[in-house]
């Protein structure tokens, strides 16, 4: 299955194969293969097609972040780097705009700036460099997110009830 989330004007595919849960003896040879693709009308057309950009020891990394970051558990943006530079994610947690003093004036309900996540797609080209794509994902994109990786590593069933709202919804899809 893949995660395919519509991030404003840019479609975003996403897929883990081959994940073990990671142990502590070959953690380091427990690679997954991963596709991303990123399509916004005639002006991006980016794909990588099942190259080891995470290990499962990072897929479990990032699965509790995003539970962490869901369920209010983290009180600062923290980034998240991987052995391979392909992907930086940072994890901005709710925020009470009314502390911050780049705000003068915050008007009635809308105080609070809630969860968001960037996850930053460096190009590569045998080397790393510091161009790369930034999107930006919301609650609902985490929630799949979170849900899909759940779903990879085994946590939920394809049977999970927000799993089979996925499929029908066209954001769980069969590769």
């Amino acid at each position: 299955m893949r995660l395919k989330l519509n991030l404003s004007t840019i479609c975003f595919e996403f897929s883990i194969s081959h994940y073990v849960r990671s142990t502590k003896e070959r953690w380091d040879k427990e690679w997954c293969a991963v596709s991303v693709a990123c399509r916004g009308g005639n002006w991006l057309n980016y794909v990588r097609n099942a190259d080891e950009t995470l290990l499962s020891c990072e897929v479990e990394t990032i699965l509790d972040h995003l539970e962490d970051l869901l369920n209010d558990r983290l009180h600062s943006s923290g980034q998240l780097a991987f052995i391979e530079p392909d992907f930086i994610l940072i994890l901005n947690p709710k925020k009470d705009l009314t502390k911050d003093a780049k705000y003068l004036y915050v008007a009635p309900g809308y105080e609070i700036q809630d969860i968001d996540m960037e996850w930053k797609i460096v190009f590569r080209d045998g080397k790393s460099n510091d161009h790369y794509l930034s999107l930006r994902f919301y609650r609902e994109d985490l929630t799949h997110l979170q849900k899909y990786l759940s779903f990879i590593t085994g946590k939920i069933s394809q049977s999970d009830a927000e799993i089979q709202k996925m499929i029908e919804s066209g954001v769980l899809c069969p590769f």
